[in-house]
């Protein structure tokens, strides 16, 4: 049924509708599993502004052995300040996974992603681990805001 739902929401532009109903192509949830659907309802979402879809979408991709494709739709997703995405889009950077090896790039964007307010905690500690916070860069709670 949230399939159905999900439809109608993404009919009128609902960005997050269209992305959950990416996800459920993506993982077969409420409905059959299919990539090719997953992939055309993630774009949609995310020109609709749905960060979240493109970093989903950049799974698809790295999942599927694309890596050029999943760091292109990581680095979109960053773009978007999607802070976990900028952590992998960091970590592509870093280890030239679908791109060439940029260590300067990977410290902006694990920097971008530890300075963000909007990040899982475990990114944040993933950038933390790779550019070290120090007592100079956090906050009350512990983390750089």
């Amino acid at each position: 049924m949230a399939v159905t739902w999900f439809r109608e929401a993404a009919s009128h532009g609902d960005s997050t509708a269209t992305g959950s109903l990416g996800y459920a192509y993506d993982v077969g949830l409420g409905t059959q599993r299919n990539v090719v659907q997953a992939i055309r309802w993630y774009r949609r979402a995310t020109k609709l502004g749905n960060a979240a879809s493109a970093s989903n979408l950049a799974t698809v991709y790295r999942d599927a052995g694309k890596a050029r494709l999943a760091f292109q739709w990581w680095k979109r997703s960053a773009e978007m300040n999607d802070a976990d995405a900028a952590v992998d889009t960091g970590y592509c950077y870093q280890y030239g996974i679908g791109t060439r090896r940029d260590p300067v790039r990977a410290k902006r964007m694990f920097k971008r992603a530890i300075a963000s307010r909007d990040i899982s905690q475990y990114s944040r500690e993933e950038a933390c681990t790779t550019l070290p916070c120090n007592s100079s860069t956090r906050d009350g709670s512990g983390w750089r805001s």
